[in-house]
């Protein structure tokens, strides 16, 4: 889940924290809208099954104003659309809101999958895209 309200794009430029890559994570980013020409302040969350956070403070790179979104990866040549670099990982399920949730709102993501009125994106890997 990564939450944003005015930021035009922004890509993890660091990461400095392992995950056990045999395990599922459910990640939390929010953007609190404050930046400055190269850097946005960005928080991520993982939470482990009990639902206990353990915070961590990384910056991200505000690029252009193109409006992309990259998930799961990041654009390695600016010179043409199309050179990606992929996390060696599978992406289950990814939510946009329009607003920063409450940790009773996130709980109720994590334990029951809820389906929040202020949700702008919903993507899972396991349904299949509707036919024609």
């Amino acid at each position: 889940v990564v939450t944003a309200s005015t930021v035009e794009e922004v890509q993890i430029s660091k990461s400095s924290w392992q995950m056990d890559p045999y395990e599922w994570h459910f990640l939390v980013g929010s953007y609190d809208g404050t930046y400055s020409e190269t850097e946005a302040e960005i928080t991520i969350q993982v939470y482990d099954e009990g639902f206990s956070a353990s915070k961590i403070i990384d910056k991200w790179s505000r690029r252009d104003s193109t409006n992309s979104v990259f998930i799961g990866g990041r654009e390695t040549n600016t010179s043409w659309f199309g050179a990606f670099t992929c996390i060696d990982a599978t992406l289950d399920e990814v939510k946009m809101f329009d607003s920063i949730l409450t940790p009773a709102e996130l709980a109720d993501l994590y334990n029951n999958n809820a389906t929040l009125v202020n949700e702008i994106l919903y993507w899972n890997d396991n349904i299949p895209p509707a036919s024609e």
